[in-house]
């Protein structure tokens, strides 16, 4: 795993973590039909961290007479475990390189906001009543 770097861990060692899906918070489809003789493209970024949280943006494409076209589009949750899953794994942090990464970074904080939000009324975080 080349995106949690530890600097106490030796360069041959592989990394003792494991990265598991904590929620699929949005998928979006285009009105593009795929081809079936023609490749697609998977691509994807991480678009934000917290202390062991990982928001992953990831998108498949097709291309059509030289233009890549997208089909479709998710966001996902992910987290950071220790070896043995008993509890978190930091991640480094994310530092936005120019404006594009600003404008993704803002992005997924109004993500990360609406789900506190949205979470915060859920009636799965409240003990029902007698």
């Amino acid at each position: 795993m080349n995106y949690i770097k530890n600097p106490k861990q030796p360069p041959d060692v592989p990394t003792p973590y494991v990265i598991v899906t904590v929620l699929v918070d949005q998928i979006s489809f285009t009105d593009f039909v795929p081809k079936a003789q023609a490749d697609i493209r998977l691509s994807g970024i991480v678009s934000s961290v917290g202390r062991s949280s990982i928001e992953t943006t990831v998108w498949l494409e097709q291309q059509q007479h030289g233009q890549w076209q997208k089909i479709t589009s998710a966001i996902f949750l992910m987290a950071a475990r220790n070896a043995n899953i008993s509890g978190s794994a930091p991640v480094n942090k994310l530092v936005a390189a120019d404006d594009e990464e600003k404008l993704i970074l803002a992005e997924a904080e109004v993500r990360k906001k609406r789900r506190h939000f949205e979470d915060s009324g859920s009636v799965l975080n409240k003990v029902p009543a007698p």
